[in-house]
């Protein structure tokens, strides 16, 4: 009994560990990023405010983890600063509801086709540099604008809108987006350090809620076998010295 009691009380404990060590690794982390290129370029002319009008490109920002160096990994940059093919550290960020992030999120998760990724991009910057403050949707006014292809009558600007809207719908009341899968990298900005821009991304160390599940309920049914043990114990050890003191009555 006592063996059988010590190995139960080994499961719990090793079940108990492994729960706070993966649930406890979900967001407080930093990673090393480098970015590697943009697929399914579209070269636009945009202004951002603290940047002015700069030439770039709007696609599928793909990046690389110093940890998986050989896998790329693809989402939208949401601060359109420097970039960086060298690895750089960058903080885990979870996404709040109902953001300007939440929304680029949304729109990362929709998979866009090729053709549509410079638009959805357009719209993650505009989500993340103005709704995200509270300005209304505006391609020529506001923190980001679109300088060229033209913010109003060109294709991009109609898909840009469209696509935007989409998102808000898609975070917006009843909504069953889940967007703890995605996460925001966000590049510290420190003395004499460069500002390197910042991405969504899909969450590079989601907490496994199945194997947490697992692992808490092993822990929690181990618990309750020790204790119906006990108690079992207890109950037949007070049966066996009632036995004992009625045989010596009689």
């Amino acid at each position: 009994m006592r063996k059988i009691n010590l190995l139960m009380r080994i499961v719990i404990f090793t079940a108990m560990v492994l729960w706070v060590g993966v649930a406890g690794r979900a967001w407080a982390n930093t990673v090393y990023v480098a970015e590697v290129e943009v697929a399914n370029p579209l070269s636009v002319n945009i202004y951002a405010v603290g940047i002015g009008d700069v030439g770039t490109e709007a696609g599928n920002y793909m990046i690389k983890y110093q940890t998986d160096p050989n896998t790329l990994v693809s989402g939208f940059c949401i601060d359109p600063h420097y970039s960086s093919d060298l690895f750089n550290p960058y903080l885990v960020q979870s996404i709040p509801k109902g953001s300007g992030f939440e929304a680029a999120a949304w729109i990362l998760a929709q998979n866009y086709s090729p053709a549509l990724a410079p638009a959805a991009q357009v719209a993650v910057w505009e989500l993340t540099w103005d709704y995200q403050y509270g300005r209304a949707f505006s391609l020529t006014t506001g923190d980001f604008r679109l300088n060229t292809p033209d913010p109003v009558t060109s294709q991009l600007a109609m898909d840009v809108t469209a696509i935007y809207n989409a998102a808000l719908d898609g975070i917006g009341p009843g909504s069953t987006f889940d967007s703890s899968r995605y996460v925001t990298l966000h590049s510290p900005v420190t003395a004499g350090a460069t500002d390197y821009q910042d991405y969504v991304m899909p969450n590079p160390n989601p907490t496994p809620v199945p194997a947490t599940a697992v692992l808490l309920g092993t822990g929690l049914l181990g618990l309750g076998l020790l204790s119906r043990r006990k108690k079992a114990g207890k109950g037949r050890q007070g049966r066996e010295e009632e036995g004992a003191l009625v045989s010596r009555l009689r």
